[in-house]
């Protein structure tokens, strides 16, 4: 649920800033409640070897691409047509996937 919330505020907080207080609350509400949880309930069993780190990078990389997706369908669709603006625009897609 946590990488859900971060990457929905993440890719919305351009276009709909009013949701990062709630981000804000959630995450600060969160970190009280597992860290609570942490040290009076949980006990460890097993370790994974940071694997469950893999499937949350790759989700936060697949939700910045859909954020910067939308931010450039958003400029393109204010702005005029200006030649100048394309490049600049393939460029903001074209960077995240080769990083």
């Amino acid at each position: 649920n946590i990488a859900i919330v971060f990457v929905i505020g993440s890719m919305y907080c351009v276009v709909a800033p009013i949701i990062m207080p709630a981000c804000v609350i959630y995450f600060g509400l969160s970190y009280l409640l597992y860290k609570w949880l942490f040290v009076h309930v949980y006990e460890d069993e097993f370790d994974i070897g940071g694997e469950l780190w893999y499937e949350i990078f790759y989700g936060m990389l697949a939700g910045m691409f859909f954020g910067i997706l939308s931010v450039a369908g958003l400029v393109s669709a204010y702005t005029s047509p200006n030649p100048t603006q394309s490049p600049a625009l393939t460029a903001m897609l074209i960077l995240p996937i080769i990083l």
